[in-house]
């Protein structure tokens, strides 16, 4: 069972953060719990052990795609500062549950099993309350085929009551809204889940929000998004390079904090082979083109758009969030994006320049 609660926990998870959708994933798992439970329903003193492992398999796959979920859709549904309500909630709900879960279940399994035991064994004898494997391979064969018949036997309306309750958990998730995920998730990070209690001012948590992405494994990602929505055929190493030379002026004065020259030669003979760039003869510089202007009025604003879209859960006035957006703008031009799928094309700088 939790071989299957692993596979799908994790697989449900990646699909989620692809997709932004959770809805289905909890109606897959509880109509597969379901399943699961009423064929253990039909456990027999006879079934082969990797047939009752495998309706444990099925299902730890069901639980995988709902135990996880619901809290996410949960914390999803309310706004931040009821996070910590939201997830302290479900966890005790899901707690009385449990609680009452084997409350229920164990009164029906004792109930049962009193009823089994006294109609298979003969008159008079007993068995001990407090039963184990040990103790039952320890009773005569004439009362240990009887006993675990009996056991097997009251199983059954157990598993049979736990699939209507599935059944009824399948049915309760139709109405579950699928919300669409906050778009600031993936800036948060391990970090933030486990940090302690900040001061709750929207200024400061936007900025800490949108500084996410100047820094760490969002920034090339970050960037491959701004160029796709600018439509531009250019790497996010290009279009840093651009966006230097246009707010720089010249290359000379590019921010290039821990960028290697060699890196820069090759940005900057690819972007003159495309037209993004012109050398100034008389100033002696390169300088944008026509074509780069255009690309770069280009880039600003899908930018914009990108990191409005990443504050959109974030509530502040709208001059704090024109001014943070231009400090953090700053800063992104700081470090070049590292693509691991960055194409190479090195192209020679033109002759005499360099």
């Amino acid at each position: 069972m939790m071989a299957g609660v692993l596979v799908t926990s994790i697989a449900s998870g990646n699909l989620i953060s692809r997709t932004g959708r959770y809805r289905p994933f909890p109606i897959a798992g509880t109509a597969l719990a379901a399943v699961a439970i009423f064929l253990l329903s039909r456990l027999a003193v006879s079934t082969p052990i990797w047939l009752g492992a495998l309706y444990m398999l099925v299902l730890g796959l069901g639980l995988g795609m709902v135990m996880q979920v619901l809290v996410l859709a949960a914390q999803n549904a309310v706004p931040y500062e009821m996070l910590g309500v939201a997830t302290s909630g479900a966890t005790l709900f899901r707690q009385i549950g449990g609680a009452i879960g084997v409350s229920i279940f164990g009164a029906i399994f004792a109930n049962r099993l009193s009823a089994e035991l006294a109609a298979r064994l003969p008159g008079g004898v007993h068995v001990p309350a407090a039963a184990n494997p040990a103790i039952v391979r320890q009773l005569p064969e004439a009362v240990r085929r009887p006993y675990i018949e009996s056991f097997t036997a009251a199983l059954h309306p157990l598993f049979l009551a736990a699939s209507g309750f599935a059944v009824v958990a399948f049915l309760l998730t139709w109405p579950l809204r699928d919300v669409p995920l906050r778009a600031t998730a993936p800036a948060e990070g391990i970090g933030e889940s486990f940090a302690s209690p900040r001061e709750d001012r929207s200024d400061r948590e936007l900025e800490r929000i949108i500084s996410a992405v100047a820094t760490g494994r969002m920034r090339a990602e970050i960037y491959g998004r701004i160029v796709h929505e600018a439509r531009l055929e250019l790497t996010p190493a290009e279009a840093w390079l651009l966006g230097c030379l246009a707010t720089a002026g010249m290359l000379e004065q590019a921010p290039a904090r821990s960028t290697k020259p060699e890196e820069v030669a090759v940005l900057t003979a690819t972007l003159l082979q495309q037209g993004y760039l012109a050398f100034d003869s008389t100033a002696d510089r390169l300088e944008l083109s026509a074509r780069g202007r255009d690309a770069y009025a280009r880039l600003v604003d899908a930018g914009r758009a990108e990191l409005t879209r990443l504050i959109a859960d974030a509530h502040a006035p709208e001059q704090e969030v024109d001014v943070i957006l231009r400090r953090v703008a700053v800063s992104l031009l700081a470090d070049m994006p590292r693509d691991r799928a960055q194409a190479s094309r090195p192209p020679a700088l033109p002759a005499g320049r360099s």
